[in-house]
């Protein structure tokens, strides 16, 4: 019942124009219902740690000056979710903030009714705000590296992709992976996880993880993934043509160990192809024995 009076306290003492404090999160099991008090943003990291996730906390855990509000025009409706971390960058990064190190807001939690249910909106909407604010505040973040400002956004939203997927929310995961491939933000064995999002629709690829999960203990995820895209007749000649010239125009040659784990399975042999075409009829197995490779044609 205090929570105003301390947080308005906390801004008339420090001279901030934001002063934001602990909260407990209600309803929700474990560790994240224990009460938390945020850390304190030095002024030389402040851009780099508002950064880092979404909203820094709870809306309600935070008080701020009328006319810095009304100076940066208050909240953006335009966006569905993250307003607040969206006016939390606009007001918070370039002027004074204070802590007030006490739990003093409380947010409760009604399972899948939070609007942060629909996590592949949640982290499409804080992607596009990070990469707004460095568009429209570059002086803010001019001290971060071109690829530690990609890897606060581009590797973050790829991140909450991989989140997603270990937690077999698979519509986000499949959403998010699509909108993480354009920005080169992953790795070649990143890609054996996203490329069934990436040539499946979202049906389909929530059926072949399912599959995979009811039967982990056969062939593993490449023979599935094969015999899925491949074999299976529910999946349309269109998609498999294009993951097929995917596969042949540039996995073989960007992503030699991922096309020789989907093509062969787990050897360690080296294949090499010798025709061109959309599948090889020869091709050269350089097998190693004693530190030299034999060459075998087939």
């Amino acid at each position: 019942q205090d929570c105003l009076e301390k947080l308005y306290a906390g801004l008339l003492g420090a001279d901030a124009a934001l002063a934001y404090c602990g909260w407990q999160n209600v309803g929700i099991k474990q560790k994240r219902g224990e009460p938390y008090v945020t850390t304190e943003y030095p002024e030389d990291q402040k851009a780099e740690m508002f950064l880092r996730a979404a909203s820094p906390w709870p809306i309600h855990a935070a008080l701020v000056c009328r006319e810095l509000l009304e100076s940066v025009g208050g909240f953006d409706l335009n966006w569905s979710t993250c307003m607040d971390y969206d006016l939390w960058l606009r007001t918070a990064v370039a002027n004074p903030i204070v802590l007030v190190p006490e739990v003093l807001a409380f947010y409760r939690h009604h399972g899948s009714s939070q609007i942060t249910s629909k996590e592949w909106r949640q982290a499409r909407n804080v992607w596009d705000v990070k990469k707004k604010f460095i568009a429209n505040q570059p002086q803010l973040v001019s001290s971060l590296s071109e690829a530690r400002l990609k890897e606060l956004t581009d590797g973050a939203l790829l991140k909450r992709g991989f989140r997603a997927y270990w937690k077999r929310d698979l519509i986000s995961a499949h959403r998010i992976f699509r909108m993480a491939f354009p920005t080169r933000a992953w790795s070649a064995k990143d890609m054996r996880y996203m490329l069934p999002a990436l040539v499946l629709p979202e049906n389909l690829f929530v059926q072949l993880i399912g599959s995979v999960d009811q039967n982990n203990s056969d062939s593993g995820l490449p023979g599935k993934l094969k015999s899925f895209v491949f074999e299976q007749k529910c999946v349309p000649w269109r998609i498999q043509h294009e993951f097929e010239k995917w596969m042949e125009l540039k996995a073989r040659n960007q992503f030699p160990t991922f096309y020789r784990l989907i093509r062969f399975g787990r050897t360690k042999d080296i294949v090499l192809p010798i025709t061109n075409g959309p599948k090889h009829h020869f091709l050269v197995i350089m097998k190693k024995h004693r530190g030299m490779f034999l060459e075998n044609y087939y």
